[in-house]
């Protein structure tokens, strides 16, 4: 009797242990995760051979967020010029410690003392930490509102040529200075409050990628990423910051770059404006291109985020008519052509958002000289070497090489667009030769004679140094390239490079009654809105 319970016992135990070993699933890593399924489970293994389709999908890694983060932002010197700075005063409305790299407490300072690194003698490459519970001041350093104070700690590297300042500041109170920096606090609230979204899903997307600056700084405080403590909080910027608390977009289930600019021309493009990958291509710092390309060649485009849009109202009509009775459809990518978009700058486009706003169109009158061209040309040449191309006849097609004499400029045209009407390709053609200019930024910097002026919507006139406005424009028939010193005339729109979101047509969205979710959908179709706790 006793054995036959024995027996039963050590079946029992047996049972119920192979019951468990059946039951456990097996651990899934990044290595083996392409035998999940597309709802994140595990599919089921067979001896089936993988099809080529099966085996091209990717299987986007899920990172979990942290609520507030640190940044590191590189604060750059007196007009964001440079990285390093000649010195460094320090001091803080509370009492603040001195640390060195490893955390020792070095010294302790009281509130309001200034502490100048100089004093210091530091070596190359040496580290101090100002730690304080309050803010802290740079006496060195001067921004639009004078002299800067910051949250968080400062970490001061000793360069060759003098310091390098990274404040390290957690996500919630760097936007409490971003925010007025990039948009004017007196815009209405769900205005304010969607900026606040789009600098807090841009600057995440930063803090997740590998620090490409200096002293693995995340971003700097310039125009380069977003700008930073330029302009002081305000409470209307600081209320926006804190109803949207944690809140970000996103791209399968990562944070997308949210880009955005000051004003549109009634239509925004996609982000293939700034040529990071040319013919597929992703050009090395310092790595001189060789490139045969032909005017209007498409280009291989990644993963395309930010749809171009018409800005406009809900009551905007579908089409609208031209000199020869035609009418075009209000869509960006019929803009990408020549004629369209000539139609729609000549066209009322009252019933778009911005059509009251300073920026929505502009004229400018410009001297062309070959001496100015030229030296534009050769400046951006230095820059990307790769978008700015001389014609070779042998090859009949545009090659990468050091820009020569120009000689007397015969001729100058937009030869592509993108969608949304913004110039993409720009034909200048000499006497000595022919250049094309590939990118927006390329096309503003080259036209732009740096003196003359702009008239706005409004009828004011403005100076803009170096860049044109926008490369949303058309070239008017009075241009004259006769001579040597010409002319060129331009009927243009907007202001900034035209990705993502208008500062102003989200103003005007807001003012017309959108929330602030109804305007993140207006400019980012496609990405889903979602709260970090």
């Amino acid at each position: 009797m006793k054995k036959n319970i024995l027996k039963i016992i050590i079946i029992i135990v047996c049972f119920a242990f192979v019951l468990i070993v059946a039951l456990q699933k097996p651990e899934t890593s990044f290595e083996n995760a392409s035998e999940q399924t597309e709802d994140g489970t595990e599919g089921m293994q067979t001896s089936e051979p993988v099809s080529e389709e099966e085996e091209e999908q990717v299987v986007t890694p899920q990172i979990e967020l942290v609520n507030n983060p640190e940044l590191r932002v590189l604060i750059k010197s007196d007009d964001f010029s440079k990285d390093i700075h000649e010195t460094v005063k320090v001091s803080s409305d509370e009492d603040f410690t001195l640390l060195g790299e490893d955390g020792t407490v070095l010294a302790e300072y009281n509130a309001w003392e200034i502490v100048n690194l100089d004093s210091f003698q530091l070596k190359e490459n040496e580290t101090l930490i100002f730690d304080s519970e309050g803010t802290i001041t740079l006496h060195s350093l001067t921004r639009a509102q004078g002299t800067p104070t910051y949250y968080g700690k400062m970490q001061i590297y000793k360069e060759a040529e003098g310091y390098t300042v990274i404040n390290i500041v957690p996500m919630e109170e760097y936007l409490l200075t971003v925010v007025p920096s990039e948009m004017l606090s007196t815009y209405p609230l769900e205005a304010l409050k969607a900026q606040a979204i789009c600098a807090r899903s841009y600057a995440y997307h930063y803090v997740l990628g590998e620090p490409a600056l200096p002293r693995n700084a995340h971003m700097n405080d310039s125009t380069d990423f977003q700008v930073y403590n330029n302009i002081q909080e305000t409470e209307a910027t600081n209320l926006a910051v804190q109803e949207t608390e944690g809140m970000i977009l996103v791209k399968d289930g990562l944070p997308v770059p949210t880009y955005f600019f000051s004003t549109s021309c009634g239509f925004t493009t996609n982000e293939t404006v700034w040529k990071e990958y040319f013919g597929g291509k992703e050009w090395e710092d310092g790595e001189a291109p060789t490139v045969a390309y032909k005017v209007g060649e498409a280009e291989d485009v990644r993963d395309i985020s930010f749809a171009p849009i018409a800005v406009a109202k809900p009551e905007a009509v579908e089409a609208i008519s031209t000199d020869s009775g035609v009418g075009i459809l209000y869509t960006a990518e019929a803009l990408a052509q020549e004629a369209n978009f000539r139609a729609y700058m000549k066209s009322d486009a009252s019933d778009f958002l911005e059509n009251e706003e300073q920026w929505y169109r502009w004229t400018y009158q410009g001297t062309i000289s070959s001496e100015g061209i030229e030296k534009r040309l050769v400046a951006r040449y230095a820059a990307r070497p790769d978008l700015i191309l001389t014609y070779d006849k042998t090859s009949d097609s545009y090659v990468n090489q050091e820009v020569g004499e120009v000689g007397t400029i015969t001729n100058i045209e937009v030869v592509k667009r993108l969608p949304g009407g913004v110039a993409d390709e720009l034909l200048i053609e000499t006497d000595k030769g022919t250049y094309l200019v590939i990118g927006e930024y390329n096309i503003r910097y080259v036209l732009s004679d740096g003196v003359s002026e702009v008239v706005r919507n409004d009828g004011s006139a403005v100076t803009v140094s170096n860049l044109l406005p926008s490369a949303y424009f058309i070239i008017e028939p009075e241009t004259n390239f006769s001579d040597t010193l010409g002319t060129i005339m331009l009927s243009g729109g907007g202001y900034g490079h035209g990705v993502g979101m208008s500062q102003n047509g989200a103003k005007q969205a807001a003012l017309n009654g959108m929330t602030c979710e109804e305007i993140l959908g207006l400019f980012y179709s496609g990405l889903e809105l979602k709260e970090v706790k």
